[in-house]
């Protein structure tokens, strides 16, 4: 079972529906991702969420300590409250700019590769808070610091939520850039305030379904308004016979049809429905301006109005 799977797996439990099933929530935060690897790397890489961890404040800051991690300042507590690059990234990035193989620095001092790494920190707070805003705004001014050094920045009982990022080559290739080093996938460690998250993914989802109604609503609308301009067929009937084939087949030229039921003028206004012709209303035959012309003498049928108002 691959690793990526694996950690899939373990971080299905212990998450809101409502945020683990936020997929624009998730898909936000890779396409950031992937944005900063090609700022950073120069790189094309996909970004895949493969894992996400309830932690307390207190098991966040264990954590984050076993890797280069970042807080903001201007400090806050809500939204993105960390984020922790390992040292794949570390030394992959030191590489790029210092012109040299990443093995050339796998003996590299942890300090030099934490300062190396405070300008991809800084860019990718920038990223992931436009991508997800669910906190403050940040200055043009801010920064990224250890947070050793500001002991208090977690409470211990805060409730985080760990979201890990994989980065791997785009398409699935076996032999480019993230192989010359021969080292494993470079992982980012994003840690969010829960609740800030929550009201973040419940927000998404009420205007997903918002934007669905309204979607549905102007679709009937549309198709209301399209069945209204539509043409219908009418036929003014003066009567209706029913003969046999043979009589119909001895048919002459000057033969005369007895309608001896049919009233002079009086004829029967009919529609094509889905059932067939129709008598809708009573109608008499006259002029009107020189023309042919057909005046209602009863109401439409009650049947066919209601279906008419109905759409």
């Amino acid at each position: 079972m691959s690793s990526v799977l694996l950690q899939k797996i373990r971080s299905a439990g212990g998450i809101s529906p409502v945020l683990q099933q936020c997929a624009p929530l998730w898909s936000a935060l890779e396409t950031a991702g992937e944005r900063w690897a090609k700022a950073i790397f120069d790189h094309e890489l996909s970004a895949e969420v493969v894992q996400k961890t309830p932690l307390s404040g207190k098991d966040a800051e264990q954590r984050i300590s076993e890797r280069f991690g970042y807080i903001c300042l201007p400090y806050s507590t809500t939204g993105l409250r960390a984020v922790a690059l390992d040292s794949t990234t570390a030394k992959r990035y030191a590489a790029i700019k210092l012109k040299q193989g990443s093995d050339a620095l796998g003996q590299s001092p942890r300090l030099f590769l934490r300062l190396m790494c405070d300008q991809p920190a800084r860019a990718l707070w920038k990223e992931l808070t436009k991508a997800i805003p669910v906190g403050p705004e940040l200055p043009s001014d801010f920064s990224v610091v250890d947070p050793a050094g500001l002991p208090d920045s977690f409470d211990p009982e805060e409730k985080l939520l760990r979201v890990v990022v994989t980065l791997s080559e785009a398409g699935g290739g076996e032999d480019g850039w993230l192989l010359e080093g021969g080292e494993e996938s470079p992982e980012l460690h994003l840690y969010y305030e829960t609740a800030s998250l929550m009201r973040y993914a419940a927000n998404l989802q009420s205007k997903a379904s918002k934007m669905k109604s309204t979607a549905g609503a102007a679709g009937q609308e549309n198709l209301r308004k399209q069945m209204r301009t539509s043409s219908i067929k009418l036929d003014a009937v003066l009567e209706r016979l029913q003969l046999s084939l043979a009589d119909c087949s001895r048919f002459e030229v000057g033969q005369v049809l007895a309608l001896p039921d049919v009233e002079p003028g009086i004829l029967s206004l009919c529609a094509e429905t889905m059932h067939g012709s129709v008598a809708i209303s009573q109608a008499e035959l006259g002029t009107w301006k020189g023309k042919r012309a057909l005046k209602l003498t009863s109401p439409i049928l009650e049947s066919f109005a209601q279906e008419i108002a109905e759409i």
